[in-house]
């Protein structure tokens, strides 16, 4: 980023003096794609972004991530699976799943790694994810 007594150096060689970008180049030592830029812009105001939007995803990961936390208690063959999920969604909250059943699989994938990684914070344990259920191994704690 160029200051703006820079930019306007370069401007009034270009304009006024009539230098070519190689000159001006050489004689500032900027990067020619630099003096292609300032020479050919008009507006120098920051460009205002559009606020964002919430995700449609955001109404939906407290729900999968309440399902996930009470699955940790079930026997494993008994927990939720991705597709499960999508279809009790479906079933109980259809006013607000607004999104496609792969998009409810990546937060599932998502949720469920956090949680993992909760558990290796507060237990010290190794957490393994498995494709179907979690196996914890205890191990010592890291040295901090």
């Amino acid at each position: 980023m160029l200051t703006i007594t820079q930019v306007n150096y370069i401007r009034e060689l270009f304009f006024l003096e009539g230098k070519t970008y190689s000159k001006i180049n050489k004689m500032t030592g900027k990067n020619y794609r630099i003096i292609v830029k300032y020479v050919g812009m008009d507006d120098f105001n920051q460009k205002q972004h559009k606020a964002k939007r919430p995700n449609k995803s955001d109404l939906i990961r407290p729900i999968i991530r309440k399902w996930l936390i009470e699955d940790k208690s079930r026997h494993h063959k008994q927990r939720h699976t991705a597709k499960r999920v999508y279809d009790r969604l479906k079933e109980e909250h259809p006013d607000i799943l607004k999104v496609k059943d792969r998009t409810v699989r990546s937060i599932f994938k998502e949720e469920k790694a956090a949680i993992v990684l909760e558990i290796i914070r507060e237990e010290g344990t190794l957490a393994e994810i498995s494709r179907k259920y979690y196996r914890t191994a205890s191990v010592e704690p890291l040295e901090s």
